[in-house]
């Protein structure tokens, strides 16, 4: 999916540590294998339930369920505030750094427009620090899914192998869409650098504008701009409408279909009731977890990449004399 790639940018416009990206990521991997842990007490209550257990076991399960989800919430608030740390620390050095390369490079309003400038400087310089954090939520979440795929095939490889089958079709679907997304939002942004622009001029010079009566010249600029953004903008929200309407149908339907294979299991005795519900659980978190992948990890990676990338060309801009 490119995320080496996607962290090396990061890297050369941040000039941030490896050694602390890594970290980041592991603790987000530490947060989600913590989600692993309730599933198990639940299982456990179930068990005692079904085979005559005591009132001790089950508020000994009780205990580990709260213990998880205290450890979860620990983990989690340590992971948001090294987040704001970086986001603080990301946005004031990038900003400094395009001020300090804008003023050495002043020829290079003759590459690159003001419109585009501007908006790097001050919105595109804000998400930067995603990249790193939709980077480490992905990964922790595909580690997740293959830990949760590891244990499907301990306890039975034919529900593993549906499992894995049914999750892969929809990652490929979701995979397809972002990348479509990509393209879209990459030219939704290059047209609303053209509309701004048309702003810039307008607000530098509005008397000459109105003296001169070129104002319906440059609206019909900005219409042209205005009409190619809204083309990049409907085909985004097309391929969002794939995922989110008609995607999602192939994970429910091979929800229903794995559900129903284990149900016969059960009824044959080939599994327990204890262990229907871990695996039915931990489906339910293959779910989710493909889910959040796209909507959280992998489509808003898509735009804050394109974003990291502008600001890239910005900071690799160099005037020919100085080449030279």
């Amino acid at each position: 999916m490119g995320f080496v790639r996607k962290l090396k940018t990061m890297f050369e416009i941040t000039g941030e540590k490896t050694s602390t990206v890594f970290w980041y990521i592991l603790a987000h991997i530490a947060m989600e294998g913590a989600l692993l842990l309730p599933p198990i007490a639940t299982a456990g209550i179930i068990g005692v339930l079904t085979t005559g257990g005591t009132i001790n076991e089950i508020f000994g399960w009780a205990g580990f369920y709260v213990a998880s989800y205290i450890l979860y919430t620990s983990i989690r608030t340590a992971v948001y505030r090294k987040y704001e740390r970086m986001a603080k620390q990301y946005h004031i050095l990038l900003q400094r750094k395009l001020m300090e390369h804008i003023v050495k490079n002043d020829g290079i309003f003759d590459e690159i427009s003001k419109g585009k400038i501007i908006a790097s400087c001050t919105d595109d310089v804000r998400w930067v620090v995603d990249v790193t954090d939709c980077i480490a939520m992905a990964t922790s979440k595909l580690t997740k899914l293959a830990v949760i795929f590891v244990i499907f095939a301990v306890h039975d490889i034919w529900v593993a192998i549906v499992a894995v089958l049914v999750d892969t079709i929809y990652m490929i679907l979701m995979n397809k869409n972002v990348r479509n997304y990509s393209k879209h939002f990459d030219g939704s942004r290059k047209y609303e650098d053209k509309a701004a622009d048309v702003l810039n001029q307008v607000l530098k010079n509005p008397r000459q504008i109105k003296a001169m009566n070129i104002l319906p010249a440059m609206l019909r600029k900005y219409d042209n701009a205005a009409r190619k953004w809204l083309e990049q903008y409907t085909s985004r929200r097309r391929d969002r409408e794939k995922v989110y309407v008609h995607d999602e149908w192939m994970a429910y339907l091979g929800k229903i279909m794995l559900y129903i294979m284990m149900a016969v299991f059960v009824i044959n005795g080939q599994m327990t009731v204890e262990t229907l519900v871990l695996l039915i659980s931990y489906f339910e978190q293959v779910v989710t977890s493909t889910n959040e992948l796209w909507r959280d990890c992998l489509r808003p990676l898509a735009e804050y990449s394109v974003q990291a990338e502008r600001i890239k060309k910005i900071l690799s801009y160099t005037q020919k004399s100085e080449v030279e």
